[in-house]
């Protein structure tokens, strides 16, 4: 299956982004607590706000957004959202070799945290062992079945035991619209604009 993207908007404000983990936390009857999370990585919340939509005079922005979301029937399927804050990696470790080891996960580090990228793009992988940037014959990409999202490099002949395999990429996260509905507003012929529209990206793996 093949998700949509969403699209370029001049007119968009400055987005808001925000970490979503799942916790539990319990509280003994001496008030210590003991916090648990379910989730061994985040997911990513954004509210942005879209404060021109033009759809006059060879202008479609209006149109592209409504398009999208009924593309994705709402909540029902996700689409690509690049935040060109967070998007691409150079040099990032994937791993080292074990001799055996064939598939390596594409991630990122943000500070000293490392996470899942799900959702590379294909043509920006470059993979290196040892600093050697690899044949593309070398190795295949590895996609989900559901979303065709890139997710891991799964070299032909495992690495040798002690080699470093790093990659340069860009990357975006699929996301799904926090709602089925989205109001947009007509502030004049041909202008429309949206409070704030909100989408969370999502786990393939």
């Amino acid at each position: 299956m093949t998700i949509p993207f969403f699209p370029t908007l001049p007119g968009a404000g400055f987005p808001s982004r925000s970490p979503v983990w799942k916790t539990s936390v319990q509280e003994a009857v001496s008030g210590k607590d003991y916090g648990v999370s379910f989730w061994a990585y985040p997911r990513y919340r954004w509210q942005l706000p879209l404060n021109l939509l033009r759809e006059a005079y060879g202008q479609t922005e209006w149109i592209q957004m409504v398009a999208l979301i009924n593309e994705c029937s709402g909540r029902g399927t996700p689409f690509h959202f690049q935040d060109s804050d967070d998007c691409s990696v150079t040099a990032q470790s994937l791993g080292v070799g074990d001799g055996t080891t064939t598939v390596f996960l594409f991630v990122r580090m943000l500070g000293s945290f490392v996470e899942p990228i799900q959702d590379v793009t294909p043509a920006s992988v470059h993979v290196s062992v040892n600093g050697a940037v690899q044949a593309a014959n070398a190795y295949v990409l590895k996609t989900d079945p559901n979303f065709g999202l890139t997710y891991a490099v799964q070299f032909n002949t495992a690495p040798l035991a002690g080699a470093a395999i790093t990659a340069n990429f860009t990357f975006n996260w699929a996301c799904r619209f926090d709602d089925d509905e989205q109001l947009f507003q007509k502030t004049m012929s041909g202008r429309w604009k949206h409070q704030k529209i909100a989408f969370t990206s999502i786990k393939v793996l």
